[in-house]
C-alpha cells in the first residue's frame, strides 16, 4: 500500500475474511516468521501484517 511516499509492505492471511487484524510488528522484529503462527491464531478473520 503506497501513500504519497509512505509505502506499507506486508503480508495478507486468510484473505476474503468479514473480519480483519491488522498488525506491525515491533522492533527489528521478523514477522515472515511468525506467519503461520497467524494464520492459526486469527484463523476467522484475516490478518495483515508489516
Amino acid at each position: 500500500m503506497q501513500n504519497g511516499e509512505i509505502t506499507l509492505r506486508g503480508w495478507v492471511l486468510n484473505e476474503g475474511s468479514d473480519e480483519a487484524v491488522i498488525y506491525f510488528g515491533g522492533n527489528a522484529e521478523r514477522l515472515e516468521a511468525s506467519i503461520t503462527d497467524f494464520r492459526q491464531s486469527f484463523d476467522n478473520q484475516a490478518a495483515a501484517s508489516e
